[in-house]
């Protein structure tokens, strides 16, 4: 990944990115969050082509999520919902 060639260069903390910080070499971990009904269909279809060091989880909230916060699945990559 684009991400992962700067990091590996120095580049993000030579530009002035995340002063104080330091940054971890190991991969990415993706949340996608997001109302349980309103993930794209073409989600599972996609996310097979990232790359396999990339964890991906998919989490599906209630459609009340604003006032009552509630996990109604967790998905790993491209997993589909039972």
């Amino acid at each position: 990944m684009r991400v992962r060639w700067h990091l590996d260069r120095g580049e993000f903390s030579a530009h002035g990115y995340f002063p104080g910080v330091a940054l971890r070499s190991e991969p990415p971990r993706l949340l996608l969050i997001a109302p349980a009904l309103e993930f794209h269909p073409t989600a599972e279809t996609i996310l097979p082509y990232l790359s396999p060091l990339v964890e991906v989880e998919r989490i599906g909230l209630n459609m009340d999520w604003r006032n009552r916060l509630e996990v109604m699945f967790r998905l790993r990559g491209s997993e589909r919902p039972q």
